[in-house]
């Protein structure tokens, strides 16, 4: 065993060892997630020829992406030990799972389309596995295989690669035996080179061995089995097992020929010849479900069609009983599989680009449906397996107690359109988008929340006792929580106990139980010191202020003592923190503070909560009438009343969120706070319940967040010309090199390339999406990502372009992996800025990468320079306020989910002082209830500040949060661009 820690890798458990390396289960402490590691022991790595293999193997994987291949990760050393990482691949070896009598035809068409499938793309990157066989196929619990184990692979060198000195050691030379005995194919182990078809070969002995439970070729010594293999001629399959279609025969046959020019010439073609097994159309070739069957050893045919060929073979005599048992059985399995082709066309010609469609609009409830259509009909398609990770997760759901039914349906669906998910704990695919979750469990309250996968996978949903808490309220679990409201989402997490907050706002009649009981008269409710310009003053010159329009102690919106008739139901307003307060005394209950009040609204969902709220209106409605309903479902969060918080601010003042009926929409998002005196007619309140826990740091004084960019004052002209200095580099050599190249796309070519990064030494990677149909050079985009790209380290989805309409409409696209993100993550853990100057180090650093990869594109024919578009999303958008300012090769800027970023920052970092610099047409992408870059606060005066001519910056504004609906996002992105980079535009 190597030790018990490598790097930040923990060692787990042995999973299996190769003339290679060693192969185990180890854990991944920097991502918490479980990897494979194979490691080349110190023996071996000492040896030129091991170590070269070994690195062979991981570039020879590395270069493929592949839903049947296991994905390489990393090469690494520590300790002295060299080793790969490895995603861990859940299963079972192909070996296993095959019966002593082997598998059903129709499984084993199925595994073996997605066999050639893998191995098709293998091949076409010049590549041969030589070691197929059982043990280095897994198979997991849906049936979808992954190929391991490339370590004695074979790397074609292309035209123009030049061979190193010891790329190509003795170990890998002609005369060399390298492989499994039992697997090889005859060039193999006559010691010459191999190419595709030994690996066709070594399939036709898989497919052999699965369609009939036994080896082609055998013998007591590993001598007397390659002479079999150089020799023999192996038992027909239909004489091994009677009944099997004639037309696997045929195919195993032609796998196994001993000299490679009579086998497929390709495992294109043996794929093609698998695929036409189950094809209705030619179905002379296996028989026709109803027709009159003709058995034999030779296979099954239709009645009338040519009888098969003999081959020198006796017939095996079939009892009368027995044949017509045997003719039943397969006129079914062969009508299954007839059945499975139409499904298989539908898959590909309807399912599939049905989910393209359907994500193109971000439409995941469609995409989803059609994926469950797939996976009952063919469980683990390979195509979807390709696609499920960019619209779904699988993620643990877990709940206290366990035991807990878990349902599941979109927020658009039926209230009742429930989707039974199973028992806790479970590990489930649910999904992408907010969706609602349900939770039951005998004894306890059913609990829904609103979530998306990504935020359910960290919690722990707690279930209250039934019978327990107030009807009026809801029960909230605890938890790590970071504020989601700009310019305090940066703060640290808080662990919170579970608490309840009440369902809806404080009504009138509520409050009205307090005005009557004497709450104005009474003191022992008023428990916080009455601060007024900085001094306390007593209780009755403070119950002086709290009166209603005729003079009488309430609201400032009462008259006589009491609330307008028939607004019982109404949330009571114009109310000071400091009645709010004295209410919640005088009931029991607390002010939420503002960590639990943004819980319980769960803001990131505003796109659905707001609309459905009562904002801009002529007054109060009565509690729970407005539709938006939050996360947790509690009512009125955002709009009919503000509602006050326990938290003072810096400035003096407590919290207020959530809006008012004449607030307008972003408020729900918004950080707000006023004087605590202050008796707006829109400030109410909601009440809380801590369960026996004291709230903590969630009490603390919150810092006001605040940036005014319009009052803000830019620094002068000479210091942001020291500070475009700071971006500057000596263009030296690129070094490029294109890593990879996928063809697959209709409408585009993909490029991983490499080249010289701007500063340290480094190389940086981008993916290049070049269009197919029309003639260059394209017009061009630079892509700058949202913040995901900080928190993955994988970039290999982006091989498939997410924004594949831009080159069907002619527009090549370039998205540099940026410092700190994917592969070149480092410590930067978060998109947020901050005063250090290790993120104004990295803002440097982007604007390098940018201007860098311009290089790159200015050193090839294909793409148009002179007609450049930045296009940011996000945090590519936000960080947009300063790359169009420093690279002044643009024509035009698109900022998608764009706007500043309320964080203080090093001047040097600041957009503020950058924006007023860009004059280029910029056009900006926004969703009114976009709770990053809310509207007023950081999307208008990003435009306002904007130094373009109005004419030429446009900045519209949809009813959606942090996103944009995908049809008006690519119709205005098309018809910007066809103004501002056409020949001779704007």
């Amino acid at each position: 065993m190597p030790p018990r820690t490598l790097a930040h890798y923990e060692i787990l458990a042995p999973l299996g060892a190769g003339g290679m390396g060693e192969v185990y289960r180890a854990r991944d402490t920097r991502l918490d997630r479980e990897v494979a590691l194979k490691i080349l022991p110190p023996d071996l790595a000492g040896d030129p020829q091991r170590r070269s293999r070994f690195e062979s193997e991981a570039k020879a994987v590395a270069a493929l992406n592949h839903p049947n291949i296991v994905t390489v990760f990393s090469i690494e050393e520590a300790g002295g030990q060299q080793f790969l990482t490895m995603e861990l691949v859940p299963g079972e070896p192909l070996g296993e799972v095959t019966p002593a009598e082997g598998m059903e035809p129709a499984r084993v068409l199925h595994l073996a389309l997605q066999l050639t499938d893998a191995l098709a793309a293998v091949h076409e990157k010049g590549i041969t596995h030589r070691d197929l066989k059982p043990s280095n196929i897994m198979v997991d619990p849906r049936g979808r295989v992954k190929v391991l184990d490339f370590g004695v692979a074979k790397v074609e060198l292309r035209p123009g690669d030049v061979e190193e000195p010891d790329s190509a050691p003795t170990l890998t030379a002609p005369g060399v035996l390298l492989g499994t005995v039992a697997y090889m194919s005859p060039e193999q182990i006559e010691g010459k080179p191999a190419d595709a078809r030994s690996d066709i070969f070594s399939l036709g002995i898989i497919l052999y061995r699965l369609l009939t439970g036994v080896h082609p070729f055998t013998g007591a010594s590993q001598a007397a089995i390659m002479s079999a293999i150089l020799r023999d001629e192996p038992a027909p399959i239909t004489r091994v097992r009677p009944g099997l279609p004639r037309a696997f025969e045929t195919i195993c046959a032609r796998c196994l020929a001993k000299d490679p020019d009579d086998r497929f010439a390709s495992m294109t073609e043996l794929q093609d010849e698998l695929r036409a097994l189950a094809d209705p159309a030619d179905s002379s070739r296996i028989g026709t479900p109803g027709a009159g069957w003709d058995s034999s050893d030779s296979g099954l045919r239709a009645v009338g069609s040519a009888p098969a060929p003999a081959a020198g073979r006796s017939r095996r005599p079939l009892g009368i009983g027995v044949a017509v048992v045997a003719v039943a059985a397969l006129a079914m399995a062969l009508w299954l599989s007839n059945r499975s082709a139409r499904d298989q066309a539908w898959i590909h010609e309807t399912a599939i680009p049905g989910i393209e469609a359907a994500l193109d609009t971000l439409g995941y409830a469609a995409a989803w449906d059609l994926a469950q259509e797939i996976e009952e009909i063919d469980p683990g398609n390979p195509a979807l397996a390709g696609m499920l990770d960019s619209f779904s997760r699988e993620i643990p759901i877990v709940t206290e107690p366990e035991g807990a039914t878990v349902y599941r349906r979109f927020l658009e669906s039926e209230p009742d359109a429930w989707a039974l998910l199973g028992t806790t704990p479970l590990t489930v695919r649910v999904p992408s988008g907010y969706q609602r979750f349900r939770f039951e469990k005998e004894g306890y309250v059913p609990s829904e929340i609103a979530s998306h996968w990504y935020y359910l996978q960290d919690q722990k949903t707690l279930l209250a006792p039934a019978g327990e808490f107030p009807e009026d309220m809801i029960y909230v679990p605890g938890g790590e929580v970071v504020l989601n409201i700009p310019g305090l989402d940066h703060l640290d997490k808080i662990e919170l106990g579970s608490y309840l907050i009440s369902r809806h706002e404080v009504t009138n009649a509520e409050y009205a139980a307090f005005v009557n009981a004497g709450g104005y008269a009474d003191p022992a409710h008023w428990t916080e010191p009455f601060l007024l310009d900085g001094e306390e003053i007593p209780f009755p010159r403070a119950m002086e202020r709290f009166v209603d329009g005729t003079g009488q102690p309430g609201p400032a919106t009462w008259e006589a003592g009491d609330f307008r008739e028939g607004e019982g139901d109404h949330p009571v307003t114009g109310i000071s923190w400091y009645e709010a307060a004295a209410y919640c005394a005088f009931a029991g209950r607390s002010l939420p503070t503002v960590y639990h009040w943004n819980r319980a609204a769960e803001t990131r969902i505003s796109n659905i909560v707001v609309p459905g709220s009562n904002f801009g209106g002529r007054g109060t409605l009565p509690v729970g009438e407005s539709p938006g309903l939050t996360a947790f479902g509690v009512r009125d969060m955002a709009g009919n009343a503000r509602e006050w918080c326990t938290n003072a601010t810096d400035q003096g003042e407590r919290v207020i969120l959530g809006g008012g009926w004449n607030d307008q929409p972003y408020m729900f998002n918004d950080f707000f706070a006023q004087d605590p005196w202050d008796r707006s007619a829109t400030n109410g309140l909601r009440t809380a319940i801590y369960l026996g826990e004291e709230v903590g740091a969630a009490d603390a004084v919150i810092v006001s967040p605040h940036r005014d960019f319009r009052a803000e004052e830019p620094v002068s002209d000479e210091v942001f010309e020291v500070f475009l200095g700071l971006y500057d580099y000596d263009k030296g050599p690129l070094d490029a090199e294109v890593l990879l190249v996928d063809d697959s796309h209709e409408d585009y070519r993909t490029e991983y390339v490499e080249f010289a990064a701007a500063y340290g030494g480094e190389r940086m990677q981008a993916y290049v999406y070049i269009p197919k149909h029309g003639e260059g050079p394209f017009p061009t985009l630079v892509y700058f990502p949202g913040s995901d790209a900080i928190h993955a380290r994988d970039s290999g989805h982006l091989l498939r372009a997410r924004d594949g309409f831009l080159m069907k409409q002619g527009y090549a696209l370039i998205h540099p992996v940026y410092k700190s993100t994917y592969e070149r993550g480092d410590e930067l853990e978060s998109d947020y800025a901050d005063e250090s100057q290790f993120y104004a180090d990295h803002v440097i650093m982007w604007g390098k990468d940018m201007s860098r990869s311009i290089d790159y594109l200015e050193s090839r024919p294909e793409f148009d320079t002179d007609r450049l578009a930045y296009y940011g999303v996000s945090w590519g958008g936000g960080m947009g306020g300063i790359m169009l300012a420093v690279e002044p090769r643009f024509r035009t800027g698109i900022l998608y989910v764009a706007g500043f970023m309320l964080q203080k920052t090093q001047p040097v970092a600041d957009a503020i002082n950058y924006v007023p610099r860009i004059t280029i047409p910029v056009l900006m992408l926004n969703g009114k209830y976009d709770h990053f870059f809310p509207v007023e606060s950081a999307q208008l005066p990003m435009y306002d500040l904007l130094g373009t001519r109005p004419e030429h910056k446009k900045h519209y504004l949809y009813e959606t949060g942090h996103f944009v609906p995908r049809k008006e996002l690519m119709r205005e992105i098309l018809a910007w661009l066809g103004v501002y980079l056409a020949d001779g535009g704007a």
